[in-house]
């Protein structure tokens, strides 16, 4: 197994297309790192990069202490699983896993125990002889992981394996793929557009934007403590209700003309034009704004959405979108105006103008 260092790492396409800008990070032997981030972000990039499929333009890749920007991806022993399972069609699913190690002429007895391995780890051994065409489109998302194990590689890299498959596919082999990664140990590098998927598998979570690492730490840091309002309303579904506030010389936030005293520490606060967030299931609605000793303020009732477990309420103020998460269905009514609320230790507060969380 195997650590991977990214040192002052640029990635530059056409002179100024900017794919990886400056990156440093330190990825712990048998870790299970999610990166997250919007299309053309340098996801992708970044586990190219790492292969050996791509050069980058300064700064160094290092696995397990050894710096390998120079060293050929064949030679690098990590292993990547793709979107679209490139598979070999006229191979049988055996076929298709022997086939890397028969190029590295592999001995036979050395292939076939290896077989056998990988088969029992990705549910394959009933499905050895069969062509990819037979196959299921999770089944030849397995054949892929085997191909990718049966190496042995030290790095795991996912670019977006899931992304062709249907939603209960997807959730079966994530819990397959974060089982796997419990039994290998193996380091894994896991890149998807998913917050779901980047919540509920990694150790810890990348946020990217124009290939700048955003904010790094664990899935539950990101969503509860993020860095700015970019991580904030890009983790979490639905996603967190978001209102421009003031705050005045009295330590209060104005909403409204009504006043809310929060304490901001001193030197966080670099201006008086604020952003509040708060999640959908820390709102509360009421008919009338009294005997709250919360931040309160009204909008109105659009619409409702029934998700079996739980009744997502979705309310208009002014130019802004709030959501509401309840366990029940309550009895209110699309077009009236109702009270939402939050508790002070449940928000978040932003610069408006630069994004960064102050408080708490």
């Amino acid at each position: 197994m195997a650590s991977v260092e990214f040192k002052n790492l640029t990635k530059v396409y056409d002179g100024d297309i900017v794919g990886i800008s400056n990156l440093n990070l330190i990825i712990a032997d048998k870790e299970f790192v999610v990166l997250l981030g919007p299309s053309g972000c340098g996801k992708s990039t970044l586990l190219r990069l790492i292969a050996g499929l791509e050069e980058p333009e300064s700064g160094e890749i290092v696995i397990d202490g050894d710096v390998v920007n120079n060293i050929p991806s064949k030679k690098r022993n990590v292993a990547m699983v793709f979107q679209d399972y490139a598979l070999y069609p006229h191979m049988s699913v055996r076929e298709n896993l022997t086939f890397p190690l028969k190029m590295k002429n592999i001995p036979r007895e050395r292939i076939n125990e290896l077989v056998v391995k990988t088969a029992e780890l990705t549910g394959l051994a009933e499905l050895l002889e069969r062509k990819p065409k037979q196959l299921s489109g999770g089944q030849r998302q397995r054949v892929a992981l085997g191909r990718a194990i049966i190496r042995e590689p030290v790095v795991f890299l996912f670019d977006e394996p899931l992304s062709n498959l249907d939603f209960n596919l997807r959730i079966t082999l994530r819990r397959e793929i974060a089982e796997l990664h419990k039994r290998t140990g193996i380091t894994t590098i896991y890149v998807t557009h998913d917050q779901q998927e980047a919540l509920a598998l990694g150790d810890r979570v990348g946020i990217l934007k124009d290939g700048k690492l955003i904010q790094y730490g664990k899935p539950m840091e990101l969503y509860e403590m993020p860095d700015n309002l970019f991580v904030a309303e890009f983790i979490g579904n639905p996603r967190i209700n978001l209102i421009d506030v003031d705050y005045n010389d009295k330590g209060e936030l104005v909403i409204d003309n009504e006043r809310f005293p929060v304490e901001i520490p001193r030197g966080a606060l670099m201006s008086k034009e604020l952003v509040m967030g708060a999640r959908a299931h820390n709102m509360q609605v009421s008919r009338s704004a009294t005997g709250f000793e919360r931040i309160i303020f009204p909008a109105v009732l659009s619409r409702y959405e029934n998700q079996g477990d739980a009744v997502l309420l979705e309310f208009t103020r002014g130019n802004n979108r709030l959501s509401v998460k309840r366990s029940s269905i309550e009895k209110l009514t699309p077009g009236e105006s109702y009270y939402l609320s939050a508790d002070k230790k449940d928000i978040l507060l932003f610069d408006r103008r630069t994004g960064t969380r102050i408080y708490p």
